[in-house]
């Protein structure tokens, strides 16, 4: 679940200073240590009175219609009202919004947080709201990383040479082993993906893979975050295999699918271990041999993090079996309820195979290669 906590920024406890207070506040309350997730965390004011003022309609009621719209949840409605409204009429609110929380995890905290003054209340955040996507998804920065007790501080376009070591040291108080990690050249003007076109794209994926049993929003929030590390364009063949899956009916219908999940593990072989003529450890790693590629990529992630080596057979195996179900769908030997079971399969060894390493697994510049390309090109020619 996306989830934003909202606090007073303008609260006399914080004298104007606010952002990191806010963040000692989330941290001491050791919930979100808890969780072994992997979750991003964005954080920045809501700017919807600067918005107004610069509308074509600058007056308050506008003001206060847009915060009713800014602050209207869709599943998760744990606002503290009308606290929230009147404040909003009069103050900056501050947002630490949450991706890939899970609610027991969101509820916890909202329950830790709530005899604070300053706090709010929090919130989900829909995907296809273009309130949300503009004020939370867009307009937020996005800082940092947390996974159990590992943290990553980001920075943009290897911009770092004067890390923030002072955040470092708040998270190392609460625990914290932490990185600093390079987010590229995602949510700059070369990020293509960062759109309500393409987030509506992906909440619609989620609403029909919701329609399988087995499947909850937090493993479907899982997958979104893992795609999201791998490469954004993941999001497209999921929509095309979800989309196949809504209207499935015949044997070609599954055979269709079945078709779509293999694409999706060659593309995450081409993201994560690209092609070569080399060898690793005596196989072949050419691009037809996208599984040999997986299972290096496995060996490698495991090595390099040191990691329990029974990680290697465990993750490995899962992809084998994957790929043979993949192939028996393509030769119409899958029913319905089958491809159910194997979706959901490929779903939790996508989440598995980035969570071995979130670091790892993200390109930061892959997905936004031809753009930058493109842009030095033309600052080359001026």
């Amino acid at each position: 679940m996306n989830v934003a906590f909202l606090f007073n920024s303008d609260h006399e406890k914080y004298n104007g200073f606010y952002g990191y207070p806010i963040l000692k506040l989330i941290l001491k309350q050791n919930i979100v240590q808890q969780s072994n997730r992997n979750i991003k965390v964005s954080v920045g004011d809501i700017l919807t009175f600067s918005t107004a003022s610069r509308s074509k309609t600058p007056t308050y009621e506008y003001f206060y219609e847009l915060n009713k719209k800014v602050y209207t949840p869709h599943n998760f409605n744990y606002l503290i009202q009308p606290k929230l409204t009147d404040i909003s009429k009069k103050a900056t609110i501050y947002c630490v919004f949450f991706q890939n929380m899970n609610e027991n995890t969101a509820i916890s905290l909202h329950n830790s947080l709530k005899i604070d003054p300053s706090y709010l209340g929090s919130m989900d955040i829909n995907l296809k709201d273009p309130y949300h996507i503009y004020f939370f998804k867009n307009s937020l920065i996005t800082s940092y990383r947390l996974y159990g007790k590992k943290s990553s501080i980001f920075f943009s376009m290897s911009e770092n040479e004067d890390p923030d070591l002072s955040t470092k040291e708040y998270f190392e108080n609460f625990g914290y082993e932490v990185i600093f990690e390079d987010m590229g050249a995602m949510q700059t003007i070369f990020d293509d993906y960062d759109t309500l076109e393409h987030y509506t794209r992906v909440q619609d994926t989620k609403n029909i893979l919701l329609k399988i049993n087995t499947l909850t929003d937090d493993i479907l929030d899982d997958l979104i975050i893992s795609l999201e590390e791998l490469h954004p364009k993941l999001f497209n063949s999921f929509a095309a295999l979800a989309r196949t899956y809504e209207r499935v009916e015949t044997e070609e219908d599954i055979a269709q699918c079945a078709l779509s999940g293999r694409r999706i593990l060659e593309q995450c072989a081409d993201y994560l271990f690209p092609a070569s003529d080399q060898l690793h450890n005596g196989r072949k790693i050419g691009q037809q041999q996208y599984k040999n590629r997986l299972w290096a990529y496995i060996e490698t992630v495991v090595s390099d993090n040191s990691l329990d080596t029974i990680h290697i057979q465990e993750v490995g195996n899962k992809l084998d079996k994957l790929i043979s179900q993949f192939n028996s769908g393509l030769h119409s030997e899958l029913k319905l309820e089958d491809l159910n079971t194997l979706l959901e399969s490929l779903i939790l060894f996508i989440v598995q195979l980035v969570n071995l390493s979130p670091e790892a697994a993200r390109k930061p510049y892959l997905a936004y290669e031809k753009n930058i390309e493109d842009f030095m090109k033309d600052v080359v020619q001026l």
